[in-house]
């Protein structure tokens, strides 16, 4: 019997709409404040998300790129990459070379009791809340050097009314575009609030390696990128458009618990 899943993961949370495009230049802002995560893990396996630095050395990403609920580990190390790419000819760049993680920190309510780490085919609806604590912290072996500088990149809440309708982006590194997930990719697209406030929604595309990519848009008139939810996974799309992909906000206790760890 042909395993259903196989056939999903073809699909993944790629949803009707389409919209991501490689990033051309990622050494133009934002872009080159967002950057691949690569972690080792105790079995050998080696996984790729997406980070996000804010500040000077602290990263804003996924709980499930550090730790895996299903069998209780931690990863052993991981590297940021701020920038990665491949050229127009496909050669992989490395425009500010890579900085270890020194530490990450993890929610104990995502530890204890989140959810396993998605599949590429997505979830189902009732498993969402089993993400609502699925973000993380870490902190760089030391500051990032100029270029790429300070990040004007960081988490905020403009307020529930606003973020209902807004129009963000999400830049990543889509494993099914590049599946050395070493190419970043950025899409568009309005987003909603969940009825507790707790999750952004929205239908943008993803796919594994973007997990941990921050949902982000410049508000009018400033130099700097407002994120206002973590991209964790999405729901797929059964042919009716009810498909999505989602993240915790960065609001009320998950915005205090982020702050609290960027000292």
């Amino acid at each position: 019997m042909e395993d259903d899943r196989k056939g999903r993961g073809r699909v993944g949370v790629v949803l009707p709409g389409d919209n991501r495009q490689r990033v051309a230049n990622t050494k133009l802002t934002p872009n080159l404040w967002i950057g691949q995560l690569e972690t080792d893990w105790p079995n050998g396996d080696v996984g790729v998300g997406t980070a996000t630095l804010i500040g000077t050395r602290h990263l804003l990403t996924c709980g499930h790129n550090f730790y895996d609920t299903e069998k209780k580990k931690w990863c052993t190390q991981a590297r940021f990459r701020p920038g990665a790419n491949r050229s127009a000819t496909g050669n992989p760049e490395v425009p500010y070379g890579t900085y270890k993680v020194k530490n990450w920190y993890v929610p104990e309510d995502y530890v204890n009791d989140g959810g396993p780490p998605p599949p590429a085919w997505g979830i189902t609806y009732d498993e969402i809340t089993e993400y609502l604590s699925d973000y993380a912290v870490a902190v760089l072996e030391r500051d990032v050097d100029d270029p790429p500088g300070p990040s004007l990149m960081g988490p905020n809440w403009p307020g529930d009314s606003k973020v209902n309708g807004l129009a963000c982006r999400i830049n990543g590194y889509s494993g099914d575009k590049d599946q050395t997930g070493h190419t970043q990719y950025t899409r568009t697209g309005n987003v909603k609030l969940s009825d507790d406030a707790s999750f952004v929604t929205y239908q943008m595309s993803t796919y594994e390696g973007d997990s941990g990519s921050g949902v982000f848009y410049q508000p009018l008139g400033v130099a700097y990128w407002t994120i206002i939810a973590v991209h964790v996974t999405g729901v797929p799309d059964t042919g009716s458009n009810d498909g999505l992909n989602f993240g915790p906000s960065m609001s009320g206790a998950a915005l205090s618990w982020v702050q609290e760890r960027l000292v």
